[in-house]
């Protein structure tokens, strides 16, 4: 498989100025040649651990996959090109001297390829059986590959956005089975997590604890070889062996040559005979171990997303197309069918190209075995539950035009180590512009808010009430000065009550004086100052007998229980309704009275006016005035 990424010092600097996010990862696409509908990968079988005794064999095994390599790069870009042969779980079974016989005759011929390579890397120093060529020929562990796939689902999924949530990864190969997630908080504290660090393009870091283990004897060939075992040991040597994971009808001799497997076509009765194979009588070093004494923390599947990989897509979609979300009944009644089949049938429609084009005879022989022991892993392995309506499974082959493989993964950790040589980028200059746009829509704001607060607690004029359109009540309590002052407030529609002396001064001098200003939600009355500096109601009003209450209305004084030395005016005005007509059907205001209230004269503009010498001044009301609650 060929991957290839930008630079990253030139793919910052393309973001920034398309004014793209940077807190991403470098971007990796497949590599293309001259030609389009080329090939960007190729898969040759057999695998490097057929090569086990013929090491002569490599140089020709080798050359076909560079020269497909050769036809992707471009010839100036091989020197700058790092070039990776990894083996895995197949080589992994191979005694040490064999694999390192293997890896060096493959070190000797990419070596002779144009290719990047670390110019101090001496190439066959070290006794590591394992590596070869400075790493770049190697055999990597089930763990690594476990991490590596699971760095490349997540990659393919979401590319580790920064509020995106990691999903769990599952592989299944030929010989061994990884699993690979982020456990929970309390789960982390594992011997078998891996700490991962990538480098996003801003310079930051992207951080997981990835818990990784794999299951060596464990993929689908290795399972079928110790179940052929088992089977033989529990029915003895005879020359033909009953086997319910193979199509009805279909015989295969066994490796030993002298014995013969006969399909009965059974996958219930397959479901049974695998369960001997979970080994779970192993011993556990630390709980809990689902299968085979390997420990793997709780999953709880309703919460947890996990995509299955390799041979959980074969299984599933090379026969039965039914690649994607897993759906356990649908799944299981298509295997059933398909392993009662027969198989001259099944033969049948196989040359009839009745199946894709990746099916092979070989797929179609042991698709049975494989499905089942793929059930038997997800639901008696690692506890998926059997519930159709459950989504958090799902297998996957490619995703945006690349493959689901951990090979993804090793190309990922190298494009974020190129980026990891940036430098954090220099905190943007100031720019007062926005700001000063957010402080004006603020204050905007804010007088908006507090006009509509103000105009929310104003009283409304009582329209549907003409004969009441007219009241006036005053309450006062008086204190020992020579007369009250109502003075405009800031807002024509609103007065305030101080004493005559301190008409004109600030209001915070009023609460020094002990007279509160009148409460905008029962006093706002329109105030027309005449020749005074102040409207003033005079002293008239008896001093002892507070605090009164008095109306145009009712000439009568009715004086209470004097309580407290604080003026109070009490009353609303409509401004939309200035200078409006009395209603004809208004009664005549009485005169005269005892009091230079009681010769006040009423009407839509004048309901006071000056009538003696101990009341020089009077205020002026302009507008329809309705009566106060009491």
């Amino acid at each position: 498989m060929v991957y290839s990424w930008r630079n990253a010092a030139w793919e910052r600097d393309m973001r920034m100025a398309q004014g793209e996010p940077l807190n991403v990862l470098p971007h990796l696409e497949r590599g293309s040649g001259p030609s389009v509908s080329a090939p960007w990968q190729v898969k040759i079988e057999p695998g490097f651990s057929s090569f086990a005794g013929r090491t002569q064999d490599i140089r020709g095994y080798v050359n076909q996959l560079l020269t497909h390599v050769r036809s992707v790069v471009p010839p100036n870009a091989l020197p700058q090109t790092p070039i990776y042969i990894m083996a895995t779980a197949g080589m992994r079974m191979l005694k040490p001297e064999v694999r390192q016989a293997i890896l060096l005759e493959t070190c000797r011929v990419i070596r002779e390829q144009p290719f990047y390579f670390d110019p101090d890397v001496q190439d066959y120093a070290g006794a590591d059986t394992d590596t070869a060529c400075g790493g770049h020929v190697r055999v990597i562990t089930g763990e690594e590959e476990g991490m590596l796939g699971w760095l490349a689902v997540n990659y393919l999924m979401h590319e580790f956005g920064p509020q995106a949530s990691t999903v769990g990864f599952l592989d299944m190969g030929g010989a061994s089975s990884q699993i690979a997630f982020v456990p929970d908080s309390h789960d982390q504290n594992s011997r078998d997590l891996f700490h991962v660090t990538l480098h996003r393009l801003d310079a930051s870091l992207d951080t997981h604890n990835v818990f990784v283990t794999t299951f060596l004897g464990y993929g689908t060939n290795a399972a079928r070889t110790r179940y052929l075992y088992a089977l033989s040991e529990r029915l003895g040597a005879p020359r033909t062996l009953p086997d319910p994971c193979l199509p009805r009808g279909l015989r295969i001799p066994m490796e030993n040559g002298a014995s013969t497997v006969h399909g009965t076509g059974s996958y219930a009765e397959c479901l049974a005979a695998q369960q001997v194979l979970l080994d779970r009588q192993a011993t556990c070093p630390q709980h809990p171990c689902p299968f085979h004494g390997v420990h793997v923390p709780p999953i709880d599947f309703r919460d947890k997303q996990f995509v299955g990989v390799s041979e959980y897509w074969y299984s599933t979609d090379d026969v039965f197309r039914m690649g994607g979300v897993y759906d356990h009944d649908r799944f299981h009644r298509t295997a059933s069918d398909f392993c009662a089949s027969d198989w001259t049938q099944l033969e049948s429609k196989w040359h009839a190209h009745e199946y894709p084009e990746q099916v092979t005879n070989s797929r179609l022989q042991m698709q049975c075995f494989k499905s089942a022991w793929m059930s038997t892993i997800l639901h008696e392995g690692f506890q998926l539950p059997r519930a159709s309506n459950l989504t958090t499974f799902q297998s996957l082959n490619s995703l945006r035009g690349l493959s689901v493989s951990w090979t993804l993964g090793k190309a990922l950790l190298e494009a974020s180590r190129d980026a990891s040589a940036l430098k954090p980028l220099p905190p943007a200059p100031f720019d007062p512009v926005p700001w000063a746009l957010g402080l004006g829509v603020g204050l905007a704001l804010f007088f908006v808010c507090r006009r509509l607060y103000r105009r929310a607690h104003w009283m409304r004029l009582r329209d549907h009430d003409p004969t009441e359109a007219h009241d006036l009540t005053v309450t006062t309590m008086t204190p020992d000065d020579d007369a009250l002052a109502l003075t405009p407030s800031r807002r024509p529609s609103a007065v305030r009550i101080v004493p005559r002396h301190l008409a004109y001064e600030r209001p915070e001098q009023l609460a020094s004086a002990g007279f509160p200003s009148i409460s905008k939600a029962n006093a706002h009355t329109l105030v027309k100052q005449m020749d005074a500096p102040a409207a003033v109601i005079p002293t008239g009003v008896s001093r002892t007998s507070s605090p009164s209450s008095f109306s145009p209305r009712t000439p009568t004084y009715r004086p209470e229980a004097a309580s407290s030395d604080a003026y109070v005016m009490s009353t609303s005005v409509a401004l939309s309704r200035a200078r409006s007509p009395m209603p004809p059907s208004s009664p005549a205001i009485p005169s005269p009275s005892t009091t230079p209230f009681d010769q006040a004269r009423a009407s839509p503009s004048h309901l006071g006016t000056p009538t003696s010498a101990t009341a020089p001044f009077y205020a002026e009301l302009r507008g329809r005035v309705s009566p106060a609650p009491p």
